[in-house]
């Protein structure tokens, strides 16, 4: 008997066939006479003892193994036959064995069911496609950033700080007029609007002149790392040593040259080049962006069932990565769940809950990008890139490019979106006429 249960909510088909008792207990037999002749019994060549002395040696363990072994290889085409003529796959097969009172035998297949899409209208999963242009704004920051990364720190002892300034410290902080444990240092740099700080705290720092003293209070995240400070309110006790401010180099033809960009000479040819980086930096970050909203947007419409073998699976390799981490902070795993103040199941259940968003994600990404839009990039296209743009970019760039934004066009099309001949324009500037 063969009869098949697709249990949806476990993400797998499950095939039983029932094996009869006769069946069973030939083979089982069958394996016993042949380890009766393997068996070594004191005094008597092997095959050559009394049946009940070489019996009592025999290992029954051994023997179910191999007929276990044996019914479940032998049967496993019938499975697949069951599961095909029900319109089914697996990406992969667990099995397991139960021996019932009887003698007869159930061989059970578990046949893994990939996460299905094929169902979503592509519709459903549309998302904003955001800014594919740079402003002028974004044109004059990118010269900005980039004369900054040229700057010099240069010490300030008058005015007020300023966004982007370093500022040396001293800080104390209280939780109910209590100090607690990581909420203390002296002598700390800290970059205003790093955002590596606590919301709030790097704001109240700006427009202070140095040696300044003084409270700031901030309200602890509600996903703070560690659950013991979430959502609490904190003072901190702060003084200020020193503030640093980078000084940018003024811009000159002759910095200009010294970059040794191909046809830049003057100071407008290096800001029309600078504006071209911008274009292409907020053009890729847009597309990246789109691709990745839609993929989430896909999981939260689809809602798809992860089986529990990919999840495990996953979670081992969460946990490789965090024992590397751990190795490279030189700090036991015990040490950590005391600074963060969580449990050891806790932290079994965060990497549970991370496994599955990666994987469903990962598999979302995989249909959505791979299996319904197979668009790549080839060499022709790439030869046409506008060279005023590409030219420090590498050829694995150039690829991720082109293929990143045939992906976003194709998808922009499928999901009947309004932006898509905004969006096949822009693709055109980045190539030659």
């Amino acid at each position: 008997m063969i009869k098949l249960e697709l249990k949806q909510e476990l993400a797998q088909a499950e095939v039983i066939i029932e094996i009869p008792a006769e069946e069973v207990s030939k083979l089982v037999n069958n394996k016993v006479e042949i380890e009766l002749k393997k068996v070594k019994v004191p005094g008597y060549r092997p095959g050559k003892a009394p049946k009940q002395e070489a019996i009592r040696r025999v290992d029954y363990a051994k023997v179910n193994q191999e007929v276990a072994k044996e019914l479940l290889d032998k049967n496993l085409e019938k499975a697949i036959e069951k599961l095909t003529e029900e319109k089914l796959n697996g990406v992969r097969v667990l099995t397991d064995l139960a021996t019932k009172e009887d003698g007869s035998v159930e061989l059970k297949y578990f046949f893994v069911q990939a996460p299905n899409f094929e169902n979503v209208n592509l519709e459903e999963i549309k998302v904003d496609l955001g800014q594919l242009v740079p402003t002028e704004d974004d044109k004059e920051k990118a010269l900005n950033d980039l004369l900054e990364r040229l700057a010099l720190n240069k010490e300030i002892t008058e005015g007020t700080t300023k966004l982007g300034d370093t500022v040396n410290i001293n800080f104390k902080g209280f939780i109910n007029d209590e100090p607690f444990d990581g909420g203390e240092a002296e002598g700390y740099d800290l970059v205003l609007g790093s955002n590596s700080f606590i919301p709030g705290f790097e704001d109240q720092l700006v427009g202070k002149e140095l040696n300044w003293e003084g409270s700031i209070n901030v309200k602890f995240p509600a996903n703070y790392f560690s659950k013991e400070f979430q959502n609490k309110d904190a003072v901190f006790e702060v003084k200020i040593n020193k503030i640093q401010r980078k000084d940018a180099p003024e811009l000159t033809e002759e910095l200009v040259k010294g970059f040794g960009i191909t046809n830049v000479e003057t100071i407008e040819d290096f800001k029309a080049w600078v504006a071209n980086r911008a274009r292409l930096n907020i053009f890729t970050t847009t597309t990246q962006k789109y691709l990745t909203d839609s993929i989430a947007k896909l999981v939260e419409v689809a809602k798809p069932v992860l089986h529990t073998s990919f999840i495990q699976e996953e979670i081992e390799n969460i946990k490789k990565e965090f024992e590397n981490q751990l190795k490279q902070f030189q700090i036991k795993k015990k040490e950590y769940l005391q600074l963060i103040k969580t449990t050891e199941e806790e932290l079994e259940n965060q990497f549970s809950e991370q496994a599955k968003a990666r994987l469903v994600s990962e598999i979302a990404g995989q249909w959505l990008l791979q299996v319904k839009i197979k668009e790549v990039a080839n060499q022709e296209d790439l030869a046409k890139l506008d060279e005023s743009v590409f030219e420090f970019a590498p050829e694995e760039f150039k690829n991720m490019f082109l293929t990143e934004s045939l992906k976003a066009e194709k998808l922009l099309e499928l999901t009947k979106s309004d932006k898509l001949e905004e969006y096949k324009a822009v693709v055109k500037t980045f190539f030659t006429k």
